[in-house]
């Protein structure tokens, strides 16, 4: 089973069906930020025997997915899902996990996410603060701790001198990285960085049976979401292109807001752009589809990372961009908001990716 290569305009990514890192994507030859592989409790991926790794290019160049399956042969036998969607300045990942053979799930470590390269600017998000909080290169080579805590590190972002961003994101199911307290269990985040590399390491799922037998672990598979983003440093400015505009107010997975953004996606002809967009955190969890549940955390970015795709797909004779609001919220001035304020340019053909 071969690794898998694509290339975009300005960045080379790997799929590996075996080794340190399920995903790799350089965003310069001395940049880059990497997906390791998970663990149930005392067994990792590192031993997974891999069942497929394929490749699906869409029709317009504009994305690739790949999807891979490989089981832990240990235990009970788990079963690792992955899904990447890659296009220009993204990957949006899909990691589904499930105990086999009537096992459960007590202890599950999700892909750690590690950042390679001579940073000179770092700044993260924990859920349930008001601001970043910031980090600056040590040129002593001792590993720091940067944060630890049982809350997730919802934004994670990193810049080279020369300009080069990389940043990590959790996906719309904020929620299921906070479920497991829900349950009666725990979880720990923590970030550590060294001279030229830093790591966040997840533990969403912790259940103590030792300590705590009388908990009922659920016997259920767990999903979990995340989006990458990176930039050149040399990018250009994305252009103020003639186009016309609209605006939504509020979380942009509410029903109404998916309504009107893609019947004005749907209508009229030419270049449209999403103006003023404001992305963060929302907690109504209608917004999911799931109103009973009350309060469910999320992020609507990477629905207008979705949509960003869709929208140039669906608008005949115009592109669709989407416009992030200069002043204040979380993503304001992030290359992932650089990104979709252009339309996404074609990914190289397969044999171009190889050379």
């Amino acid at each position: 089973m071969e690794e898998i290569r694509i290339a975009g305009a300005d960045f080379r990514a790997g799929f590996f069906p075996r080794g340190r890192y399920a995903f790799s994507v350089a965003v310069a030859p001395e940049f880059r930020l990497s997906l390791g592989r998970i663990a149930c409790g005392d067994f990792g991926e590192m031993s997974a025997l891999p069942r497929k790794l394929r490749r699906h290019d869409s029709g317009d160049g504009l994305s690739v997915g790949v999807e891979s399956v490989s089981v832990i042969p240990f235990g009970c036998e788990y079963e690792v899902k992955r899904a990447i969607e890659l296009s220009d300045g993204f990957a949006r990942v899909t990691t589904d996990v499930a105990a086999l053979n009537h096992g459960v799930i007590t202890a599950l470590e999700q892909e750690p996410v590690v950042f390679e390269g001579a940073w000179s600017q770092m700044e993260f998000l924990v859920w349930g603060e008001s601001g970043f909080r910031r980090a600056e290169p040590d040129a002593a080579p001792e590993r720091r701790v940067l944060y630890s805590g049982s809350e997730p590190v919802v934004l994670l972002r990193f810049r080279n001198a020369a300009g080069d961003a990389a940043e990590f994101l959790l996906g719309g199911d904020l929620w299921r990285h906070r479920s497991a307290a829900r349950l009666g269990g725990d979880a720990h985040f923590e970030l550590t960085a060294e001279r030229n590399s830093a790591t966040l390491t997840r533990l969403p799922v912790f259940f103590d049976t030792a300590l705590h037998p009388e908990l009922k672990v659920p016997k259920r598979p767990w999903r979990f979401t995340a989006t990458f983003a990176w930039r050149r440093g040399d990018a250009p400015a994305s252009p103020a292109a003639e186009a016309e505009e609209f605006s939504i107010s509020g979380c942009a997975l509410a029903a109404a807001n998916r309504r009107l953004i893609r019947g004005r996606i749907r209508s009229g002809t030419g270049a449209l752009r999403l103006a003023g967009a404001a992305p963060g955190f929302c907690t109504d969890a209608a917004h999911l589809e799931r109103p009973g549940q009350g309060e469910l955390e999320h992020c609507d970015f990477d629905e207008l990372v979705a949509l960003r795709l869709w929208g140039n797909r669906q608008r005949r004779g115009g592109k669709f961009t989407v416009a992030v609001a200069e002043n204040g919220g979380p993503f304001a001035g992030s290359a992932a908001a650089g990104n979709l304020a252009a339309p996404p340019r074609r990914l190289s053909a397969p044999e171009e990716a190889e050379r």
